[in-house]
């Protein structure tokens, strides 16, 4: 039996699910959901699984990620990202001023945001790649932290506030220029697929809204459901919205 599940992923070959919990990572046969194998990581707090290049990466809104080889027993590497700097689990230190944590899906970006900053990092290395300050455009209340696809951009995503409304601003990926602002939304723009062009967001009574980044405006509506959306995907081929 699985505990909570936080995140499901198919391996590239579609013969193995895995599944996240807080302290473990689940392969299932998808088959007939027969178990594989099973990692544990007794610290939890694990919230986000990416697969890419033949890794897998798990990590925490606390800061912590970590890398493990898609096939084979091998120790994952441990990293923790601070704003400070990124090091390794040798350190002696934990990860600290991490509000929400994103790792990109081939594994070789991850974005980090606390203390007012949303710092972007490559992974393999734990080079900082871009710092940008967040206080002055959005204040401490960010929601969500999404990267596009194929990694080229980055969503930070708001609350309204009592001083403005509910914002998605898109960064550049790698340099961390900011591209595109969107505002005066009604609500948070939470959950969020970012491919292209566009943002698809959920709304109120579980609708979704496709998004024009440039201009702001709503290319597609689907009307809602009535139920809250957990989650929102897009078919690789862009034919497809599973809610």
């Amino acid at each position: 039996d699985l505990a909570e599940v936080r995140a499901l992923e198919f391996t590239p070959d579609g013969r193995t699910v895995l599944a996240l919990e807080s302290r473990a990572l689940v392969f299932l046969r998808a088959a007939d959901g027969a178990l594989v194998r099973r990692f544990d990581w007794p610290e939890g707090g694990l919230e986000r699984l990416s697969l890419g290049g033949g890794q897998i990466l798990l990590a925490s809104p606390a800061g912590t990620v970590l890398r493990l080889a898609l096939a084979g027993d091998e120790p994952p590497r441990v990293l923790h990202l601070r704003h400070a700097t990124f090091a390794g689990a040798d350190d002696g230190g934990g990860p600290s001023g991490i509000d929400l944590t994103a790792v990109s899906a081939s594994g070789a970006r991850a974005a980090t945001v606390g203390d007012g900053e949303l710092v972007l990092w490559e992974t393999e290395s734990g080079t900082e790649l871009a710092r940008v300050a967040l206080l002055a455009f959005t204040g401490l209340a960010v929601r969500g932290l999404t990267f596009s696809d194929d990694g080229a951009r980055l969503a930070v995503t708001f609350p309204p506030l009592d001083t403005r409304p509910a914002g998605l601003w898109v960064f550049d990926g790698a340099s961390g220029r900011r591209l595109h602002a969107l505002e005066n939304l009604e609500t948070t723009p939470d959950p969020l697929v970012l491919r292209g062009e566009s943002a698809w967001i959920g709304g109120p009574h579980g609708a979704v809204r496709e998004l024009d980044l440039a201009s702001g405006r709503a290319r597609s509506v689907w009307p809602g459901s009535g139920r809250l959306l957990d989650g929102v995907r897009l078919a690789p081929d862009g034919d497809e919205l599973y809610l």
